[in-house]
């Protein structure tokens, strides 16, 4: 059957608790004057202390879906995922929301943007709204 190669899925959202048990780890990386860090990206000039870091999801909402993704099945801890074997997957998280959940269109295209630059096969996005 062969080696598979190892599929790149960005999850654009809130962030990712990097110290979640089901979540497998991801490379934190410094420096980050580029917004890029390790396996993520957090957009340059937003206010670190109210929007957060890639890899702290002060909401939860952006480790929720990488964990319906990718949780690490098989190892005794919460749930499951659709892809239990953290070897299929290769995250990259692209914070283009805050902590808050709130966000803006460019914050969110910056994102999708860094998840293209760094190899994405896939890019999901789980993306609410207001009043149009």
């Amino acid at each position: 059957q062969g080696s598979q190669k190892q599929v790149k899925v960005c999850v654009v959202d809130t962030g990712y608790d990097n110290d979640h048990p089901d979540l497998p780890v991801l490379a934190a990386g410094s420096p980050c004057g580029d917004g890029l860090c390790g396996d993520g990206f957090t957009p340059v000039g937003v206010d670190l202390a109210t929007y957060g870091v890639w890899n702290v999801d002060g909401h939860g909402h952006g480790s929720h879906c990488a964990g319906t993704i990718g949780a690490i099945g098989n190892n005794d801890v919460g749930v499951t995922s659709v892809n239990p074997d953290p070897n299929k997957i290769d995250f990259f998280i692209g914070k283009g929301l805050s902590d808050s959940g709130s966000g803006s269109t460019s914050g969110v295209l910056a994102a999708a943007m860094a998840c293209k630059d760094n190899g994405a096969d896939i890019i999901s996005m789980s993306l609410g709204g207001g009043g149009w």
